[in-house]
């Protein structure tokens, strides 16, 4: 699935545009960068990122760009091409399920968040859940994480379940998972 939109966010143009294998290196420095500043609630501890973790990324990059079923965007600075937030959607492959799709790994750098950045992806994958008959999305947020619990709720997502001891952090703590879902309308 190619796709690719300009979008002017906080008075800047932003480029919104489905990753590549080419994208690889920098989503993995990305994820280290956000794994660094939230510990807590990052599935990955920092410094998991490896190079067989690499080459997996870039397959995985790769395999999602030719399939109908995920669709994964990169949103970077139209100017500088600076790599700024991304976000992905799985839609789901069972009949039964094919009205969900999940929204995942939606992140923006530090210096950018506030700014409208991840709304644009979140609205961008909404609009593609939509016009492939989607009614439906979830996703997964990490329960120490008050201000994306806020985030989520403003743009229509309600809690619909949660699965406590989701993590297992280094000193012994759990970390609850909470299950948002909105419906598309």
């Amino acid at each position: 699935m190619v796709y690719v939109t300009e979008r002017k966010i906080g008075g800047r143009d932003y480029t919104i545009r489905n990753a590549t294998r080419l994208d690889s290196p920098n989503d993995i420095e990305f994820f280290e960068e956000i794994a660094r500043e939230f510990p807590d609630t990052s599935t990955d501890a920092p410094g998991e990122f490896s190079s067989t973790f690499a080459l997996e990324n870039a397959e995985s990059l790769e395999q999602d760009m030719g399939s109908s079923k995920a669709l994964y965007l990169i949103c970077e600075d139209s100017k500088t091409k600076e790599y700024v937030g991304c976000g992905a959607i799985y839609f789901c492959r069972q009949k039964r399920r094919a009205h969900t799709a999940d929204i995942c790994n939606i992140a923006t750098k530090k210096e950018y968040r506030r700014q409208g950045i991840a709304s644009a992806i979140i609205e961008e994958l909404e609009r593609v859940a939509k016009n492939n008959g989607v009614e439906s999305v979830c996703l997964v947020c990490m329960a120490p994480d008050a201000d994306a619990l806020h985030f989520y709720a403003k743009r229509g997502y309600f809690v619909c379940g949660s699965m406590y001891q989701y993590l297992k952090l280094e000193d012994g703590r759990y970390v609850t998972a909470y299950y948002l879902q909105k419906y598309l309308k």
